[in-house]
Order: C-alpha cells, then structure tokens, then sequence
C-alpha cells in the first residue's frame, strides 16, 4: 500500500526550499552599473548595494571594498556599511592585511573581516621589509627600508612608528598584536626586527655610531660596541641578532659571544654563524678550530676541535652533520655528537635528501643518514637527490657523461646523458647527448625575455624513471610541474610528440612573433 502524499507537508517543504534558496542567493551578488557609476544586486535584481559608487571589489569574504572619488570603505553583502567611506587604503596582501589611512597623518592596519588591528592614530607606519643581510654592518635580519609600498609584503607582527616621513631618528617600535609601544619614538637612529625578544639598534652622531640591544619586553637597553664612523661607511657586521639567549659582538678584531645582560660568555673567535635548524652557534677559534654550542652558549658535546662543519638543509628529524678533523678527513655526527661515518673521506656532499654523498679516493658513493654503504665510493661524480627516500640517482661516468643509478638494487643504465637534473615526483629533466634543436618560434616558449635567445644546453625531453621518454620535445627544466600536471591528467601516460608541441605553443602565445613577408609553418600553428 502507498503512503498517502499530503498537500500540507509539501507546501510546508516547499516553503523550506524557497526560503533556503533565497538565503543562498542573497550571499551572491552581482554587479550593475549606471551611467559611470557601479552597485551591485542579487540574483532577483534587488539592489543590495546602491548604484553610487566608482569602483565595488572584493574584500575578504562576504565583504566588498566601495570606493567614492579617492576615498573608500567597505559594506558586507547585505549593504551595510562596515567601514565608513572615508579612507584611502589599497588591497589586501597574501597575509590578509592592509594599511589604511584616514586623511594624510592619521595611519592604521586592517585585516580580511575588516576589523581594525591597529586603529588610524600613527602619522607613518613602516613595515620591516628590507635585507639586512645585505648591508654590512647589519649582516642578517630585517630592516625598516622606508618604501612606502601600495601592498604590504610582511605579516606585519612588528611595525615601525614616526612622526616624520622618511626619518630615522624619529622611529619607534610597536607590538601590532596589541598595539603596545615597545620602543618609543626618538630614542634611536635605527631599529631593527626583533629576534628572540630582543631589538639591535644604532645611533649615530657625526662621524661616530654606537650600537647595542633593546629589550623589548623589559624596555632595558645596553651599548655593546662603538665606531669612529657614520652607519653607511661601516664595512664589516657590528653585532648579530639574538638567536636563543645569546648573540655575537664583533669589536673589529674578534668576535665574542653575550648573554640576554650583556654580559661576555665566551670570546676570541675569527668568525662566527648561527645555523637555524638546528639551533647550534659555530665559532673559528685562531688555530683554526671549531667551538659548537647552543642557544645558551653551551658547548656542544662531541662537536669540539674540528676545523670545519656543514650544516644540512632541511632533513626533519634526521640531522646529520658532516665534520672535518684536524688531519683533513670528512666524517659524519649526528645531533647528539655521536659518530656515524668515520673521518675517512675527501669530501661531503649533504642536502635536503636523507641520502649523503661521500668522496674517498677521488671518487664518489652513496650512504644514508644512518652511516650505511648504499654504493661504493667509485663514481667520477654525483649529483644530490632532491627527495627524501630516492630509488634513483644520477653519477657520472668514466667518458663524462651522466647515468642513472637505482639504490636499492644498485643497477647502472646503460643510457647516456649530457646533463641531468634530479628526479622529482618520478620525473626527471634530461639532455641527450645527440639532441639537436630547431630553433624558430618555439624558443620564445622557453624564455621569459623573448629579446633573448636561450642556449641549447638548457634545453632537454622529460623522462621517468624507467628512462621512457614522457614528453619528447626540447624544453626547460622550468616547466617541469606544468608538463608533470599534464601527464597526471592523462593518467600518467607518456605525451606524443603532437601533445608536447601544442603545449610549446600555448607556453610561446604571448610572445610568438611572425613578420608580415614570410610564410607560417604548418609547425608553428595552434590548432
């Protein structure tokens, strides 16, 4: 028997459905225009936001930017103003941020929900968005650069304060995450970004410039070195950033290593480096000798009197570090100061794999990062993987030439390249050593200055593993991820020779140039 179907229930789900519909369609808006002017409405036409506007763009979610002459706000999709019309401000950065100002001299920050992060009371806000790696005397960190940008590039944790463009002896520190001042205005020539709770700082007088900390959780500051010279004529690092709980001081002569206090813990070194990762200081003591220790200037153990050390990339938890000894040979220690490889070799190579290149004898092998063999040391040369885990490798051969090598089953290939780059994702950009290349309009698919004509020694096929060739026209290592998001659309499959061709093309669109008197090649067509 049927169950009987009543006219109030669907009515009643009816009535549901419509309304869940227009709750929907009234999240979506849609633009409409008027004369020079812009609103926007939604999906029944009903104007949401008035047809009064010079320019309407997404803000966030849900939210929209509104723009009368050169001030702008911002209203959510229900048309309600959330942010007056009243301000000048740009776009949102990757980090869901912007400046935003109200007048000339009235600065503040706001964020994708539109609220206020820092209110509109600074007359100049500066992000820290300068290298200070590159100017000598900071050496590392970041610096306040004074470009006032359109677009914020930071995210914005630390920000400078003044009460004059473009001046450096009126800046001061604020917290953004609470708008606490933490350095006030005035008190020093420049500020950089904070490391480890604690800010350097120089101030120069005439041809004299001192430099030290500031604390800026305490506001306590301490001078830790001076020079007969203006900030921009000083030619060697004054003083690194804090890393942990202590810093190095460098007087011109040597470096020496301070707590949070100023206070000197250890001293006389030639130089001296910090390396992130792994949380360990490295000082050159004048007979040559390595000094290891922590974040708090403790020495660390098992890592004393080697001569030189090299720090490995990104490895997660597997750090391995390679060590030379006082007689020249490389070995291997992990974290802990344990050995792993004995010093017997030459030369260490070491990257973002777990695989660690050995050379002994004047030839190369393979071990992992826990110290074992995977290929004896009799290779002309290698390259370092890229992948954690690789099966393959490149080594190259006794006639120059490169070849794979799988290193589980140590199995050579016979195939000879010119040049190779490391397998990733199980592909792999190689050169042939017959390739040979037309030229013609297709060049301008392989470089990002179509002036200029690429050298054919950057041009190679793609292959995988098993050596098949996956894409057999000439190209650039660059456009690897683009040809490996072709081939994992086709379902792994090889691409023919018309499929690589049509994706040259398509890559050369936009600068492919064909002069008026000559004829077009059926190779050079779309189609």
């Amino acid at each position: 028997m049927k169950t009987p179907i009543h006219i109030g229930k669907l009515l009643l789900i009816s009535l549901l459905m419509s309304v869940v519909m227009q709750s929907a369609y009234a999240e979506r808006l849609y633009y409409r225009t008027k004369g020079n002017k812009v609103g926007m409405v939604d999906a029944r036409g009903n104007v949401v936001i008035p047809i009064a506007y010079n320019s309407i763009e997404p803000w966030g979610e849900n939210l929209y930017k509104v723009q009368k002459g050169f001030k702008s706000g911002i209203c959510n999709n229900k048309g309600q103003i959330v942010i007056p019309v009243k301000y000048y401000f740009h776009r949102l950065n990757d980090k869901g941020l912007a400046a935003i100002a109200l007048g000339v001299n009235k600065n503040g920050l706001i964020d994708a929900e539109a609220h206020f992060i820092l209110p509109c009371e600074y007359k100049y806000l500066y992000e820290f968005d300068g290298d200070a790696s590159k100017l000598a005397a900071f050496g590392e960190g970041s610096y306040n650069s004074f470009e006032r940008e359109e677009l914020l590039i930071t995210d914005c944790r630390y920000m400078c304060f003044s009460n004059s463009i473009n001046n450096l002896t009126k800046c001061g520190l604020l917290d953004v995450t609470n708008g606490k001042v933490l350095i006030p205005a005035g008190q020093y020539n420049c500020i950089l970004k904070p490391v480890s709770g604690m800010s350097r700082y120089y101030n120069t007088k005439r041809s004299n410039t001192t430099y030290g900390y500031v604390n800026i959780e305490t506001g306590e500051s301490f001078e830790v070195g001076s020079i007969d010279s203006k900030l921009d004529n000083i030619k060697y690092m004054t003083h690194s950033d804090f890393h942990g709980n202590v810093a190095a001081v460098n007087n011109g002569n040597a470096w020496h290593i301070i707590n949070r206090s100023g206070e000197t813990i250890r001293n006389n070194y030639n130089d001296i480096r910090f390396n992130p990762p792994a949380h360990i200081w490295v000082g050159h003591r004048g007979d040559g000798t390595l000094d290891v220790f922590d974040e708090d200037g403790r020495d660390k153990a098992g890592f004393q009197g080697y001569t030189d050390i090299v720090f490995p990339d990104d490895m997660g938890d597997r750090k391995v570090f390679p060590l030379k000894n006082t007689e020249g040979k490389w070995g291997l220690l992990s974290l802990e100061g344990t050995a792993i490889a004995p010093f017997l070799y030459q030369e260490v190579r070491i990257g973002c794999s777990n695989v660690i290149a050995v050379r002994k004898d004047g030839l190369w092998g393979f071990m992992n990062s826990q110290g074992k063999q995977l290929v004896k040391c009799k290779y002309a040369d290698v390259e370092m993987p890229v992948e954690q885990d690789p099966a393959y490798v490149w080594y190259k051969d006794a006639h120059g030439f490169w070849c794979q090598l799988n290193l589980n089953t140590g199995k050579e290939s016979p195939t000879e390249y010119a040049n190779a780059e490391p397998f990733r994702d199980g592909l792999a950009w190689v050169r042939p050593r017959e390739m040979t290349f037309g030229g013609g309009v297709l060049d301008a698919a392989l470089t990002t200055n179509s002036t200029d004509s690429i050298s054919e020694s950057k041009l190679g096929i793609i292959i995988n593993e098993q050596g098949e060739v996956m894409f057999p026209e000439a190209v650039t290592s660059e456009l690897l991820p683009k040809i490996k998001s072709l081939i994992v659309k086709k379902g792994g499959g090889a691409l023919n020779r018309a499929e690589a061709h049509r994706f040259l093309l398509q890559q050369s669109a936009e600068n492919r140039m064909y002069p008026m008197n000559t004829k077009i090649d059926d190779n050079d067509w779309d189609y």
